[in-house]
């Protein structure tokens, strides 16, 4: 048993008594995510089965603030309380217990990996135009500071188009939980393939609805760079992008025409003839790459 594994059970018995055990051989093999370890045990005598999270990376300032971000995030979550996200059961952000790290303890989620979001009134801290004034102004007091690699005009440039892309209108709209890595391995079904956990939420925020609502991630014209060196956005921008694109918006604004509300929102801010800047626009405010693709275009990538 490894130092790590040792330390969870020493946690787990204090928890939830003396006879806690691990399980699926996770004492020794622990399940491994890109940035996390989990380790299942059997705690209560074997009647439960709870997951620890444990961050991979050296505990420091981000780690800290990543797991106290998530833990936030679960226990808006709990109290919502939202269905298929699995309940935390204890956490500790600090690095003062025998882990020496960060953790959280969560229910078990059963099941298998799936072969192949859930509202909240927006406080007035989070409204979306304080919200990107405020990404984008802490872009620019790095610059000013230099330790941000974009230049201090481009961030400069990129905060006098709020103007433009922020829709007054839709400020008062519910934010939005985007998980922020939906894939296979992190959807637990069971035999019937019936959803039974979403799990991980590493990468999970919360958004404005109008900073939420965007294309799939393969229906969007990620810039890349070409064999010279140069940035380009044209690699997906070809015809059957554009029918596959239009098919979606379609989709949506049928589904709008008969639930109104939010999902005309949605639909709205995919129609606009603008759509693919101003998503590129908001993109960049936390993506060095995107932004500088969009510096380099002017701000107005050459795709529709």
């Amino acid at each position: 048993m490894t130092e790590q594994a040792a330390a969870v059970l020493a946690i787990a018995n204090s928890l939830f008594g003396p006879q806690s055990e691990f399980s699926y051989t996770t004492d020794v093999n622990p399940y491994e995510g890109g940035e996390y370890r989990i380790y299942a045990l059997l705690v209560e005598q074997g009647d439960r089965r709870v997951c620890f999270r444990i961050p991979k990376s050296p505990y420091n300032a981000n780690t800290r603030f990543l797991v106290e971000q998530e833990i936030e995030f679960r226990r808006l979550i709990d109290a919502g309380p939202i269905k298929c996200f699995t309940r935390m059961i204890a956490s500790d952000p600090t690095a003062d217990n025998p882990l020496e790290t960060c953790y959280l303890i969560l229910e078990w989620a059963h099941g298998n990996k799936m072969l192949w979001f859930d509202y909240i009134p927006a406080s007035e801290r989070h409204r979306p135009l304080e919200w990107i004034t405020a990404r984008i102004d802490r872009k620019i007091a790095r610059a000013q500071a230099g330790t941000y690699n974009g230049t201090l005009t481009s961030c400069q440039e990129q905060k006098e188009l709020i103007a433009k892309y922020w829709i007054p209108e839709l400020d008062a709209s519910p934010h939005v939980f985007v998980h922020g890595d939906i894939s296979g391995n992190n959807i637990i079904v069971n035999l019937d393939y019936d959803v039974q956990s979403v799990v991980d939420l590493g990468w999970a925020e919360y958004r404005p609805l109008q900073f939420a609502a965007e294309y799939p991630k393969f229906l969007t014209h990620e810039p890349t760079e070409d064999a010279e060196g140069a940035v380009t956005w044209r690699s997906a921008d070809s015809a059957q992008m554009r029918e596959d694109r239009a098919f979606y918006l379609s989709c949506i604004e049928a589904r709008a025409e008969i639930q109104g509300g939010i999902v005309q929102g949605y639909y709205r801010i995919l129609a606009r003839p603008d759509e693919v800047a101003r998503y590129w626009w908001y993109v960049s405010a936390g993506w060095l790459h995107a932004h500088r693709a969009m510096s380099a275009c002017g701000w107005e990538p050459p795709v529709k």
